[in-house]
């Protein structure tokens, strides 16, 4: 009939209509696929929080985050890129509250925490993590950082002057353990201690690390360590330890209260057992006004090579270790190498300018070859009976 006719018409105009207006939705989404999601606080773009964005993400997608205090904890498993649109320093991820006391706790998903990347390929751009409840921990993957502020992660300890029993144990506040192979770079990263463990080979570079230290341990850490400034540390700048074989080059220590670089066959941890294997090198960085510009402890085998130490109490201290120390200047400081006990190689050394150049301990039995001693109000001490070991080729200056 006509009306059934008619009725049939508009049913598959309708029909027709909602399936144009599909496939434009549709067409629409795929031209939008790779355009950011965008977090505003005010509700103008398309979240409010970073949460909320990061669970509608997938892999490859740009989340931008504009001006604001963000009190959230980022859990991150896709591989999607996190970057702040703006001053990073306006741009803000603290988590309120503090971390409950303990010592030397790390890897534990049950901790506070502003950021958690397990297992992503993600990147964290232009932004500021402050606080001492906003940890960054980091678990397997290869992320990226970069460009970031990191500002009063975890707990500091008493050396940071809080003087209170709450805090008298440090904390972690960036850890980077699972064999995460993440790269920090370009980063400020201010009274924070970071942590390196369980078979971890980040890459950091080109940061400003002030006020923490940096604790590398374990067997299989193999971090490299490259182009930062080292600044302010309270205690030492770089602990290596428990098996780790950083490479640690074309740094820059500065001001560290104990030393710049600690090596040592043991796990800072009291009740870890000693590891023997902790074979870093540490080459052609500069060390200056550090209690200690590298010591060395039990028995590592690191490589010492081509540094510049100045203005140390010690430049180099060997406490119990058959290292390698070649092609380094070690100037103007209090004592410039110093050897408890071992047999080191010392190697085209050159010791000028300190108080006292070279001192030797019974019973370390260094090996001397080529190196010159020269300048240093004292050039040799030896003390508690040592004797002076056969040279090859060294110059060593009588006193004045």
């Amino acid at each position: 009939s006509p009306a059934v006719r008619v009725a049939a018409i508009i049913v598959a105009t309708l029909l027709l209509t909602a399936a144009i207006a599909g496939a434009g939705i549709a067409g629409q989404r795929l031209l939008a696929a790779g355009d950011p999601i965008i977090v505003a606080q005010d509700g103008t773009a398309d979240h409010t929080t970073i949460t909320t964005a990061i669970e509608a993400a997938a892999d490859g997608d740009t989340i931008l985050v504009r001006a604001g205090t963000y009190d959230e904890a980022l859990l991150i498993t896709e591989d999607i890129t996190i970057r702040g649109d703006g001053d990073r320093e306006a741009i803000v991820l603290e988590r309120a509250g503090e971390l409950p006391q303990g010592l030397g706790k790390w890897g534990d998903p049950g901790l506070p925490y502003a950021v958690r990347l397990e297992h992503a390929d993600a990147s964290l751009e232009n932004l500021t993590v402050r606080g001492e409840a906003s940890r960054i921990s980091i678990v397997g993957g290869s992320p990226t950082l970069d460009g970031l502020t990191i500002e009063r992660l975890g707990i500091l300890g008493s050396d940071a002057g809080a003087g209170d029993s709450e805090h008298d144990d440090w904390m972690i506040g960036l850890e980077l353990v699972n064999g995460t192979r993440a790269t920090l770079r370009d980063s400020r990263v201010i009274d924070t201690h970071i942590a390196i463990d369980t078979a971890a080979s980040p890459v950091l570079e080109a940061n400003v690390i002030s006020g923490g230290f940096t604790l590398m341990q374990g067997a299989g850490v193999s971090p490299v360590v490259r182009d930062n400034a080292f600044k302010d540390a309270k205690d030492e700048s770089l602990w290596v330890g428990g098996g780790a074989t950083a490479e640690i080059a074309h740094n820059a220590f500065s001001n560290a209260r104990w030393a710049g670089v600690v090596v040592a066959d043991a796990e800072i941890r009291p009740d870890g057992p000693p590891r023997a294997g902790t074979d870093a090198v540490i080459h052609d960085n500069t060390f200056r006004d550090c209690g200690t510009g590298v010591e060395l402890q039990r028995w590592t085998s690191a490589t010492i090579e081509g540094n510049d130490i100045g203005g140390s109490d010690s430049g180099i201290t060997i406490t119990e270790a058959d290292a390698v120390v070649t092609g380094n200047v070690v100037r103007d400081g209090r004592t410039g190498v110093h050897v408890v006990r071992g047999e080191p190689s010392l190697t085209d050394n050159s010791i000028s300018g300190n108080s006292v150049g070279l001192v030797i301990e019974r019973p370390a039995r260094p090996v001397m070859t080529g190196n010159t001693v020269c300048d240093n109000d004292t050039n040799v001490r030896l003390m508690g009976g040592a004797t002076m070991p056969e040279t090859d080729g060294d110059e060593i200056c009588p006193d004045d």
